[in-house]
């Protein structure tokens, strides 16, 4: 699986491995940064992996919109 952050300084530094007795399992990614919707945090890009891809929609979105620091 791969999962572009839209900045070059994390270009392959991140693998998940996914073993067959975790599975199904949802992967969800949001971001301040990039895409179409509308974020309230500053955020290049929060992945959260979870059994149900609501729950992960919605962990990635909360995290990505807690993040206030600049980079």
């Amino acid at each position: 699986m791969g999962i572009f952050s839209g900045t070059e300084k994390l270009n392959n530094e991140l693998a998940f491995v996914i073993e067959e007795a975790d599975t199904p399992l949802a992967i969800c990614s949001s971001s301040g940064r990039m895409g179409h919707s509308t974020s309230l945090g500053n955020c290049d890009l929060a992945t959260l992996v979870a059994k149900g891809a609501a729950l992960a929609d919605a962990a990635a979105t909360q995290a990505a919109n807690l993040v206030k620091t600049d980079r």
